[in-house]
C-alpha cells in the first residue's frame, strides 16, 4: 500500500492534535495507545503474511474480523486465513477428478473454523492445534499438539482431499455423517 506524503503527513498531525487534547482531558497518552495498536497489527500481519490485513480489497483466502461460509471447490495448494472470524467450509458437495489429490491450508488465528464432510467423502485432515481446541468426527480431540482423522472412503491411491489445519488460541470442529 502506497501512502501519498500529503496524506501520511496530514494523518500524522492529526494524531499529535489528539494526543494533546487526550493527555489534557483525560490524562491518556495517544502514543503508547496507537503504539500498542500498531504493534497489534504487525503481529497479525505477520501471521497473516504478505495478503489481506492492509489491503483494501477482498483477499480471497482471507477471513479477517467477519464470518464467511465457503462451499466451492478448493483449489490445489489453497491457502485460507481466519483471523478474528468465524468461517465454514462446507465440501459435502464437492466431488474430485479421478487420480489428482487436492491439498488445502487453513490457518485459524484467534477465530472458530468448521469444516463440513461427508463420512464417505475421501478426505484426510491434519490438525495442528496451540492453545486451541480442534474437535474431529471419530470423537478425538486436540487442545495442545497434532491429530488427525480421515473419511471412510479415503484412498492415497485415488481421489482425495488433504486439509492441513493450524489452530493457534481458537477453534475447529469437523463434522460428517450428513
Amino acid at each position: 500500500m502506497k501512502m501519498a506524503p500529503a496524506v501520511f503527513w496530514g494523518i500524522l498531525l492529526v494524531i499529535i492534535g489528539l494526543s494533546i487534547i487526550f493527555r489534557i482531558l483525560f490524562d491518556i497518552n495517544l502514543f503508547r495507545v496507537l503504539l500498542g495498536v500498531i504493534l497489534i497489527l504487525v503481529g497479525i500481519k505477520i501471521l497473516v503474511g504478505n495478503k489481506g490485513i492492509f489491503n483494501f480489497g477482498p483477499v480471497k483466502g482471507d477471513v479477517i474480523f467477519s464470518s464467511r461460509t465457503i462451499s466451492e471447490p478448493p483449489d490445489n495448494k489453497a491457502e485460507y486465513n481466519v483471523v478474528f472470524a468465524r468461517s465454514v467450509f462446507d465440501y459435502r458437495k464437492v466431488y474430485f477428478k479421478k487420480d489428482k489429490p487436492v491439498k488445502i491450508k487453513i490457518n485459524t488465528i484467534f477465530g472458530a473454523t468448521e469444516i463440513k464432510v461427508n463420512d464417505d467423502s475421501p478426505v484426510k485432515i491434519k490438525v495442528n492445534a496451540v492453545f486451541a481446541g480442534a474437535k474431529l468426527p471419530d470423537g478425538n480431540t486436540v487442545v495442545f499438539g497434532s491429530g488427525g482423522w480421515q473419511g471412510n472412503t479415503f484412498d492415497p491411491g485415488g481421489n482425495y482431499l488433504i486439509i492441513e489445519a493450524d489452530i493457534v488460541f481458537g477453534s475447529l470442529e469437523v463434522i460428517s455423517n450428513y
